[in-house]
């Protein structure tokens, strides 16, 4: 990850870091921009990626969701990277099916 940051880093393409679940346990709406597109820090970077601990839950929807609405305005390619621990646990669907799945098992 590390080398990949560094490369976007060196193209001059605009980079943003969004941390989800690293806050608060169990809260779907602990989602943050650690590094806003316009910072062109690259140790700033490279410390918010060593820094990323899981702790809570993963609201990678509304994350992914919030990305686009940030980014579809900027002109040029646009490219989504994501790095996770796990698959979404805060969709209403997935969560009811898995309470679903528990009780029959």
């Amino acid at each position: 990850m590390k080398g990949f940051i560094s490369k976007q880093w060196k193209l001059k393409n605009s980079l943003g870091v969004r941390v989800y679940g690293s806050r608060r346990k169990h809260q779907c709406d602990d989602i943050q921009l650690t590094i806003p597109y316009t910072d062109r820090a690259l140790s700033k970077l490279e410390l918010s990626l060593e820094k990323m601990e899981p702790l809570g839950m993963t609201p990678l929807h509304k994350s992914i969701e919030a990305t686009v609405d940030e980014i579809k305005e900027k002109k040029g390619p646009k490219k989504i990277v994501i790095v996770t621990d796990g698959e979404d646990t805060c969709g209403a669907i997935l969560v009811k099916q898995l309470k679903r799945s528990k009780k029959t098992n």
